[in-house]
């Protein structure tokens, strides 16, 4: 029983603060999952979460805001290619020190990005960048588990609502997670069976009620809050990175 009520409890805050900034529920939900799941069972979990939380919050902001399905396009390929070479780089590169190096970029570029340079303006554009980012995403979510963050970085270059940017990224989780999904079943068939049906039956009704509470909060979040939400988490995801990346890097 500590184990479902733990599990669900990480699930209620992580949908709670995906609802409300758009991203960061793995960095909430994983760590506690792996106390009790191998990793591809875990990361299912993780996952099956996430597509969950996405299909709800793209029911509940559809006749709020509309999706940009060419940005979505173009940013998805690029995605798969960075998750592609992500895999690849793990091979050869010390987990530790690659979460140091991203979680110390992330650190740096978002204070950079906030503080010295221009304040954003323009609609935002599918040209060179979205594949850049969107490659840097792929890499991201393969390596320390962070897709949204260059994601984020790019889109803080322009004028965009933060409804946009919370549809825009539930429809990137939604797909990349399937993927994900599916590769993992493809290398651990068992990885699925070896998840309890109670936590299946229970998923469900705790992402709701966690959509509900953060929908609440998200409706009382104005455009400017808002960005500095943004850039609160995507610090506190970085910090979370470097400090895991220098742990494992010196035990």
């Amino acid at each position: 029983m500590t184990e479902a009520t733990l599990i669900l409890l990480s699930v209620l805050a992580g949908v709670f603060v995906q609802r409300l900034v758009g991203f960061a529920m793995p960095i909430i939900v994983l760590p506690v999952v792996l106390i009790f799941f191998q990793p591809t069972s875990a990361l299912i979990i993780t996952l099956l979460a996430g597509i969950f939380s996405s299909i709800v919050i793209l029911y509940e902001l559809k006749s709020k805001e509309a999706l940009d399905f060419k940005l979505l396009k173009a940013i998805i390929p690029a995605s798969v290619v960075g998750i592609v070479i992500g895999s690849y780089v793990l091979t050869f590169i010390s987990k530790g020190a690659l979460q140091i190096f991203l979680g110390l970029s992330i650190i740096i570029f978002l204070n950079l990005q906030r503080y010295f340079m221009p304040e954003p303006k323009g609609d935002i554009k599918i040209d060179a960048k979205v594949h850049f980012y969107g490659l840097l995403s792929g890499f991201f979510k393969t390596t320390v588990g962070l897709s949204a963050a260059p994601l984020l970085i790019w889109i803080r270059f322009y004028k965009m609502r933060s409804n946009q940017i919370r549809i825009l990224l539930s429809s990137y989780f939604l797909v990349m997670n399937l993927v994900g999904i599916a590769s993992i079943q493809i290398f651990d068939s068992n990885a699925l069976v070896n998840i309890p049906g109670y936590i299946f039956i229970l998923l469900l009704p705790v992402i709701i009620l966690a959509n509900y509470l953060g929908s609440i909060t998200a409706s009382k979040v104005n455009e400017k809050s808002y960005d500095k939400l943004v850039h609160f988490v995507l610090m506190a995801a970085g910090m979370i990175t470097l400090i895991a990346g220098l742990d494992d890097y010196l035990t």
